[in-house]
């Protein structure tokens, strides 16, 4: 076992040296290391802006390009990289953590492309709110709504693994998840950004 702070400068180069040394093949590759930040922009601390950019983004990036590498040298693998529900909208007072999780989007699905006829599939997940350390950490306070589209870690792993082992595209497990996605995509993006703004403002008190 091995633990690392993904967060690190060069993290994913020490991941791949000490895989490397144990002499072990990786065919299975799940970016899920992340976190969030809920709250003003402006009275955000920015050198946790940056760690947060730096796991979510950086290392993300960089693992996926060092095992995609290695996988299709050996002719195949999976990969799950895990998105957000956030993925598809700007989110004030989650602006930053919602760029990463929209950058995770683009990349991964773009990536997915290039991966065709080297046996390596990439699969994207889109959680939504989930019973995890995760809200506790970004200090986050959801609406009362929100609640309805819940989802257990457990339940949001097998739903990922089971889309990331039939090699699909993407996953969003949840059907209330999966509408909130469709009318992201399909509303106009200002009164999505409105509507998001002002409930999760009213949810924090601003």
């Amino acid at each position: 076992m091995l633990a690392q702070d993904l967060a690190a400068p060069n993290a994913a180069l020490t991941v791949l040296d000490a895989v490397t040394q144990k002499g072990l093949a990786v065919g299975v590759l799940i970016n899920n290391a992340g976190y969030g930040m809920q709250g003003k922009f402006l009275e955000m601390s920015m050198p946790e802006v940056e760690r947060m950019v730096q796991l979510n983004v950086t290392a993300l990036t960089h693992l996926t390009q060092l095992f995609a590498r290695e996988m299709a040298r050996a002719g195949g693998g999976y990969i799950l990289n895990v998105a957000s529900a956030a993925a598809f909208l700007p989110s004030p007072f989650v602006g930053a953590y919602a760029a990463t999780k929209a950058y995770v989007l683009s990349f991964s699905e773009a990536l997915r492309f290039e991966l065709r006829g080297t046996g390596v599939s990439l699969t994207t997940l889109y959680p939504g709110i989930t019973t995890t350390e995760f809200n506790e950490v970004a200090h986050a306070k959801t609406p009362a709504v929100m609640n309805l589209s819940i989802l257990s870690a457990n339940a949001v792993a097998r739903a990922g693994l089971r889309a990331m082992f039939a090699r699909k595209r993407a996953m969003i497990p949840g059907f209330i998840n999966k509408v909130n996605a469709f009318f992201c995509t399909v509303l106009p993006r200002g009164l999505i950004v409105y509507v998001t703004g002002k409930i999760l403002g009213r949810a924090n008190g601003w």
